[in-house]
Parts: C-alpha cells; structure tokens; sequence
C-alpha cells in the first residue's frame, strides 16, 4: 500500500470519529517515578485558568524501540509512524498553556462582544453540536466547544489575548520532561480520559476491537461512501440523540492531567495546534522557532478524542486536518462516476495558550511573578 493510499484511506475512516490523519506512535520511556513541577496558575480576561510551562528541554517524538514496546493488539509496521520520530530533544522558552479546553460557555462570550458566527454546519453529523439558536445546545455550556474551524480557533485566540499553542509546546505540557507515554504516566488506564473506552463501556485492547466496536456504532450515512474509501466498512456515525453524550465536561479526569496539572491532553476532543503539519518536523526541530517556518496544507491537531482508541491518546501522536475542519474527498460512486463526499470533524476543540511577556504587558503577572505553588503530582 503506497503512503499517500495508506494516508487518504485514514482520512477517511478516521476523520468522522475526529482524527483525520492517523499517525501515532509510542515513545521510549523510561518506568521513573516522576516528581512534583514547580509552576503557577494565572488567570486571564475570558475567565480561563492558565498553567505556566517552566522553559527548558525536553523530550518530543518516539524511537523505534519505543513504539515495538506498544500492546500487540496496536502495533502497526514501523513505517506508520515515521512521522513521529526519530525522538527528538527540543528547547522551549517558558510559557502559559490554558488548563483547560475552551468550553462553550467562553466561546459565546467571544460570539456575543464581537458578533462572530455561532459554531454551525447543515450536515446531519453536525446536529447535535450546532448552536442553532445563536447558542450553543442545553446542558452544554461546560462542555468543549466544537465545529470551530483553525480559523475560528485562532480568532477566539486573538479575541482574549492569546494565541494556539504550537505541536512542540503542546507536547511538552503534555507529557513533562520524564517522556512519558500518556499524560499520567506509562501505563494506559481508560479511566484517566474520555476516550472510545468510555463510550464503548469496555477495555479495547486491540486495533480489531475498537473497529468492531466502533462498526457497531455506526448508522447509515445519508449518502454511503463506496469504492476503495469503504475497504473498513463506511464510516462512523452516531443517532442524533447519542452523539453529544460522548463529549464530556472539561476537567472530568483529574487523574488523567499532565504533570503539569494540564487537563484532558488525552481524548474529549482533539485540540488545534498552531503551527502547519510539518511530516518531517522531528527531524529538523531543535527549538520552538524552527515551527514557523513551515508552510503545507493541514494543521497540526493534538490530544486523540472521544471517538479514539488507547493508541492514540499517547502524548507523542501526532494527527492533521485542512484548516476548515471540514474534510472532503473525491472518488467513483456505486454507478462508476466521480462524486465528491464531504463532512465536517465533529470532535475538535482548542485550548490556547500565551508568552510570559505577554502576561507580563497586560499585567497579568509581574516581573517578579506571582505566588509559585506545586502542580500536577501525579
């Protein structure tokens, strides 16, 4: 199978579950005992809590032996995950990272001051999340906001005087300095993160399992995708009425934070990165200015979701989606003519994040910096 058939086949079957290009790997851990980070918490105009990231190295990307050491059940051929390595040491500068996703309730305060368009799509998969009032759905405001497009995401950031965190800052508020598979530690526990587990209401050990799990699921497409796209059945889709049950409220994993005290890096929904998906980025990365210079044609997103299984909730996966957050593919329907099929990625949220010099300009923080407490012991 070619890359780009191996890359196309993924965006299909994977982007209505909310990851469109599926490029996860495992890193090389070492078992240690991970310590207490000394940090602080700040809190900026649109009432989010944000985490300070202490500068310094850290370790991004996988090794190959690290990605042998996955369940047998998801262990994929090497060449699946050359996007994520080889494991990388990067240098950052110190900054802020929101401790949270941003949720509905922030989102429509930046619709409501600037007039912005509400979160809307006319496609079926987008009905339970939609703000079809001008408001995001009852019981919601809590919840993550989704249907934002990077555009949107970035506009919100820019609103509240902030930024999108980019894939190499993301991953060390992720992961910490210890390299550790998931935000909490080495071991997968599908109790630490809203991920397909949860939705499933059973362990998904293998690769098989979870698309039986999620073929299962499944309802039928209004217009059902055929041809090369269906080699794993069509794609995933849930009854209106049970779709938004899979997201969860921000914050509903304490033990699944970062050693950081970053919540939900693993599963809910995915999360916007800045920068363009570099495939080659871990091997030309040493520091954070290297990121900008690459221009291509998706964006990086972090974090897995609701949807996925253990393998992609690690803190070095790596996945991309066009900036629209809406995806759509071109090939031969059932009559042997070309049709285009599109729909939106339903599971992709953002959290933001902010230079010390910035929090410092709008006197968040001092220069001397606020009172220091421990964080994220985990």
């Amino acid at each position: 199978m070619t890359r780009l058939f191996r890359i196309a086949l993924i965006l299909l079957i994977a982007s209505v579950g909310g990851i469109v290009i599926y490029v996860s790997q495992n890193p090389k851990v070492q078992l240690t005992r991970s310590k207490p980070i000394i940090t602080h918490e700040i809190q900026t105009s649109d009432g989010s809590r944000m985490i300070l990231i202490p500068a310094g190295e850290f370790y991004m990307g996988s090794s190959k032996a690290g990605i042998r050491t996955m369940p047998e059940g998801f262990r994929p051929n090497l060449e699946h995950y050359t996007d994520e390595m080889p494991r990388t040491k990067v240098n950052l500068k110190s900054f802020y990272i929101d401790k949270f996703e941003v949720t509905n309730a922030q989102y429509n305060e930046f619709v409501s001051q600037t007039g912005y368009p509400p979160p809307y799509n006319s496609h079926d998969l987008a009905k339970p999340y939609n703000w079809s009032s001008g408001t995001f759905p009852p019981g919601a405001a809590n919840y993550p906001v989704v249907l934002v497009s990077w555009e949107d995401a970035f506009a919100y950031a820019r609103w509240a005087g902030k930024r999108l965190p980019s894939e190499v800052e993301w991953e060390k508020a992720a992961r910490g300095t210890d390299g550790r598979i998931y935000p909490w530690g080495n071991e997968w526990s599908g109790s630490k993160c809203n991920s397909a587990e949860r939705v499933a209401g059973r362990p998904l050990k293998s690769y098989a399992a979870w698309k039986g799990f999620a073929q299962v699921q499944r309802t039928r497409l209004e217009k059902p995708i055929g041809g090369l796209w269906d080699v794993f059945g069509q794609a995933e889709v849930y009854a209106n009425n049970e779709r938004l049950k899979h997201l969860q409220a921000v914050g509903s994993y304490p033990e699944g934070r970062s050693p950081y005290g970053v919540y939900d890096m693993a599963g809910n929904v995915m999360e916007w990165c800045s920068n363009w998906y570099d495939p080659r980025l871990l091997n030309h990365i040493k520091d954070s200015t290297q990121i900008s210079n690459y221009q291509g044609t998706y964006r990086a997103v972090r974090g897995g979701s609701w949807m996925r299984p253990l393998d992609d909730q690690r803190t070095s996966a790596r996945d991309a989606c066009p900036p629209s957050g809406y995806l759509s593919v071109r090939e031969k329907n059932e009559e042997g003519k070309m049709q285009t099929y599109s729909w939106p990625i339903i599971s992709i949220g953002f959290r933001c994040a902010m230079d010390v010099e910035d929090a410092q300009r709008m006197g968040i923080i001092s220069r001397s910096r606020s009172k220091v407490k421990k964080t994220g012991e985990n």
